[in-house]
């Protein structure tokens, strides 16, 4: 079998709008890989390529997010503390600043 008839044969048992994105985009269906699941036996009803790995796409950055705040709410502040182990006169600390994160997103190199 050609490349031509597997891509065609690939597509052939995809969603039709999921089909037409690949095609559209122009993507051969070996670059591209999808699972549907049933949430409650675990049994794939769909999928394409489905064991070949693959980076995540933004839809388990979606996943995370929704977990996070599902878990945490919405008002949920993350705290820093500080601490110093040493002398602090003046302002100047003479020893060690001691900062432990608690999962402050924003709380980088650079800030």
């Amino acid at each position: 079998m050609n490349f031509m008839i597997l891509s065609l044969l690939a597509l052939s048992a995809a969603p039709a709008d999921i089909a037409r994105t690949i095609t559209t985009a122009h993507l051969p269906p070996a670059a591209v890989s999808y699972i549907v699941v049933e949430a409650d036996t675990g049994h794939a009803v769909l999928s394409l390529n489905p064991e070949t790995p693959r980076s995540p796409a933004s839809t388990i950055k979606a996943l995370t997010t929704y977990a996070s705040l599902d878990l945490l709410g919405p008002s949920y502040t993350w705290h820093t503390k500080a601490l110093v182990r040493g002398k602090l006169e003046d302002g100047v600390l003479d020893g060690d600043l001691i900062l432990q994160g608690g999962g402050d997103p924003y709380m980088t190199l650079e800030r």
